[in-house]
């Protein structure tokens, strides 16, 4: 799988994050269908040009950019992010409707099939990385981490995982993962991550979902953070990462797949750190889960 990386974004606001990250997806092959800098509205391209304020800045309140993903199987996918303050944005997913409805200086088109991530705060004067695949499935993932407490976990995020393929449902029409927030064990509780079930079916249904860890039995924990080093090896353990609805949760049950891209560490370590996979520093871990990695060294100090 080939990727692309954007790293150490630091700001103190989001508007900066977003250009990054749609400036790194229009680099993976995404499309800028509309956009806005909040004072000039786009109706067939990109208005936004720098990561700042002013015209054409991303930073500027209500800015926000509507994006396309290279056509899969005949499908379409669309996000659109807007910035609504220096620490929120609001992230949208549709399927296949596409954004094409409305749409004004200061607010989004909307699509039929519209999935929308509520505002959350992201990297305050943190450091981001943005990992996109440049080929099918497209995948991507933005997270942060707090440079001044390598402890912390991840501070904010973006996800767009794409599951592993084999091991969700046969005939998945939409095998991804979508959400915002922290991209950490604190996953488990969340309720910002969502993906559509029996897509296409009269029954389908998008619903909220979380990572799960693995256990043996019922109370030891091999993965996030109990899996140790591996003795054999002398490498750090991972895994892929079980998502399920499980019972209990309101709505539907059910069993979405593996993730692909973001994995679970076996020990639980310093945001920032690279370990050996299939090569050099190919894999950085950001405490209790990690990611594919170009081989460099991360910003931490």
């Amino acid at each position: 799988m080939a990727y692309i990386f954007t790293k150490h974004i630091i700001s103190t606001d989001v508007g900066v994050v977003l250009f990054h990250l749609k400036a790194t997806l229009v680099t993976a092959g995404w499309i800028v269908k509309s956009s806005s800098d909040g004072t000039t509205f786009n109706t067939t391209g990109d208005q936004i040009s720098l990561p700042g304020s002013g015209a054409g800045g991303f930073s500027n309140s209500n800015a926000w950019a509507r994006i396309q993903m290279p056509s899969i199987n005949g499908v379409t996918r669309e996000f659109t992010f807007q910035r609504t303050n220096s620490a929120a944005y609001i992230m949208k997913y549709s399927y296949s409707a596409g954004f094409i409805t409305g749409g004004s200086a200061s607010a989004t088109p909307t699509a039929t099939d519209q999935q929308s991530s509520s505002g959350a705060t992201l990297l305050s004067s943190d450091v981001g990385v943005l990992i996109a695949q440049t080929e099918a499935p497209y995948g991507f993932v933005l997270a942060a981490y707090r440079y001044n407490n390598l402890n912390s976990g991840t501070s904010g995020g973006i996800l767009f995982e794409p599951i592993l393929p084999g091991s969700g449902p046969v005939g998945d029409l939409d095998p991804y993962i979508i959400g915002t927030g922290g991209l950490d064990r604190n996953m488990q509780s969340a309720t910002s991550f969502g993906c559509w079930f029996n897509k296409g079916e009269v029954n389908e249904t998008y619903q909220t979902i979380v990572p799960n860890s693995i256990r043996i039995g019922t109370s030891n924990t091999l993965f996030p953070s109990g899996a140790n080093i591996d003795q054999i090896t002398g490498k750090l353990n991972i895994s892929h990462i079980p998502w399920i609805r499980i019972a209990g949760s309101a709505g539907a049950i059910g069993f979405k797949g593996l993730g692909s891209m973001m994995m679970w560490n076996g020990i639980q370590t310093n945001a920032g750190e690279t370990f050996n996979l299939n090569s050099y520093r190919d894999r950085i871990a950001l405490k209790n889960v990690n990611f594919p990695w170009d081989g460099t060294l991360p910003l931490i100090r």
